[in-house]
């Protein structure tokens, strides 16, 4: 993940499913709190794939004000329909100062 100097955070991953008939990838960046990690952007989700793919997903989330976080992508496999998690993944937190959310 990394800052742009015009103050957004970029990230992207790949996420690879077997097995699952149609799915698709939920995308969001989070950020750290004394609770731990909470959304930072809202869910940005993928068109829905069929059978054994892998899906290369990459964010842009506006950079805030008000404090200095750790923050990562996190990407979910999720069924179609219904959206349960198939498989969660995070990268490595990256620490900004980027405020508490654009969500």
């Amino acid at each position: 993940m990394t800052l742009t100097s015009s103050r957004y955070l970029q990230g992207a991953g790949t996420t690879t499913c077997s097995g699952v008939g149609r799915w698709y990838v939920s995308g969001k960046f989070e950020r750290s709190s004394w609770s731990g990690y909470r959304e930072y952007s809202s869910p940005t989700n993928s068109p829905i794939q069929a059978g054994d793919v892998s899906v290369r997903s990459s964010m842009t989330a506006r950079c805030g004000t008000g404090g200095t976080y750790d923050y990562h992508l996190e990407l979910d496999a999720r069924y179609s329909p219904g959206g349960g998690v198939i498989h969660r993944s995070a990268g490595p937190a990256s620490r900004y100062s980027c405020g508490t959310g654009n969500s």
